[in-house]
């Protein structure tokens, strides 16, 4: 899979997508993530990366967060082109990352954000 193909089944996957705090792109199950809140139980397993998202659409496989290289081999993409669209994914959140990341517009396009759209601001 090409990172254009990933952007365009990107596009179809049925999710939520926002910023969290830090600028990260991820889904959430919302229903899911009160229920857990009301268990005092760890919310994070209820998000995904695009990489993630993807794989488990696609190929009907849930992946962790932290299991992005995996699911995109499964998705037959390349070590770098994964690499590439988890930085651009995790933004301002990765200390290498460049302030104007065509890949990071494309993603967020893909997600129905808009290309320039800020993270939220930090709460105190």
């Amino acid at each position: 899979m090409t990172v254009d193909e990933f952007l365009e089944e990107l596009a179809l996957t049925p999710r939520t997508w926002r910023l969290t705090n830090a600028g990260r792109l991820r889904s959430f199950n919302d229903a899911a993530i009160v229920r857990a809140r009301t268990r005092g139980e760890d919310v994070w397993k209820f998000c995904q990366c695009p990489v993630t998202a993807v794989a488990a659409a696609k190929l009907e496989r849930v992946y962790s967060t932290g299991h992005f290289s995996l699911a995109g081999r499964h998705l037959e993409l390349v070590q770098e082109d994964i690499d590439s669209i988890v930085v651009a994914s995790d933004g301002p959140a990765v200390p290498t990352w460049p302030k104007r990341s065509p890949l990071r517009a494309r993603l967020l396009a893909a997600c129905g954000l808009p290309a320039d759209l800020p993270p939220p601001e930090e709460k105190a």
